[in-house]
């Protein structure tokens, strides 16, 4: 079994479309893709992160070689 895995930093831009409790549906976009995803706020687990979510997005890349599943950290302004 063979895993390509490459982690870098990207910024995000999206807007949360529907939310529950601390879990919400959102879309947006990253330097990769546009697309939806799933998030869920820290706070839960870690009090003093009240404005940090994780979260994962799968979307329409805009290359040939970027796309498919990003997940990673929200910090929500």
């Amino acid at each position: 079994m063979y895993c390509h895995c490459n982690y870098q930093l990207a910024p995000y831009l999206g807007a949360k479309i529907f939310f529950w409790n601390r879990a919400g549906i959102v879309i947006g976009t990253t330097s990769h893709q546009a697309g939806i995803g799933l998030s869920y706020r820290l706070d839960r687990w870690i009090k003093p992160l009240r404005n940090t979510e994780i979260m994962g997005l799968y979307g329409i890349p805009f290359g040939k070689d970027s796309g498919g599943l990003y997940a990673g950290l929200a910090v929500n302004l």
